[in-house]
């Protein structure tokens, strides 16, 4: 990995993006969930150290045990958005690509729907047909 010292990219620079990172919980331990993806373009906007490890536990008693954060390597990341109402994202610096052209970011960037508007249409109309009581909640209908 690439440590903080490297100076190819700065805060409010635009990028290319090619994988994201998560860190999630599995278990007992801290992993990182890198995922590819198709290339967006997004703007550095912060970044971090980012810790992974193994969770510790006091006991068996579970219902008054303690539990700890064992740090086996921590890792530099930046923090990237794709529009600027957008929660960041975790992106490794080998996933980043410098841009040259300049990018009107939106304000808010919204993931495209699977949905056609007619879909979405009957979809609507269908809802309108169900059972509803006194306060409009749904009845259920088994």
């Amino acid at each position: 990995m690439v440590s903080e010292t490297d100076t190819r990219y700065e805060i409010g620079q635009n990028v290319s993006v090619h994988a994201t990172v998560r860190f999630v919980r599995r278990g007992m331990e801290r992993v990182i969930v890198h995922t590819k993806c198709d290339s967006f373009v997004a703007k550095i906007v912060g970044a971090t150290k980012k810790q992974i490890g193994v969770y510790k536990t006091s006991g068996d008693n579970w219902d008054a045990y303690e539990e700890w954060f064992e740090q086996t390597n921590q890792l530099f990341v930046w923090k990237v958005i794709r529009g600027y109402f957008n929660k960041p994202l975790f992106v490794f610096p080998n996933d980043l690509k410098p841009i040259e052209y300049d990018y009107e970011f939106p304000w808010l960037w919204k993931v495209p729907t699977i949905w056609s508007c007619k879909d979405r249409e009957a979809l609507r109309k269908d809802v309108k047909t169900w059972k509803r009581d006194s306060v409009g909640r749904f009845l259920k209908q088994f």
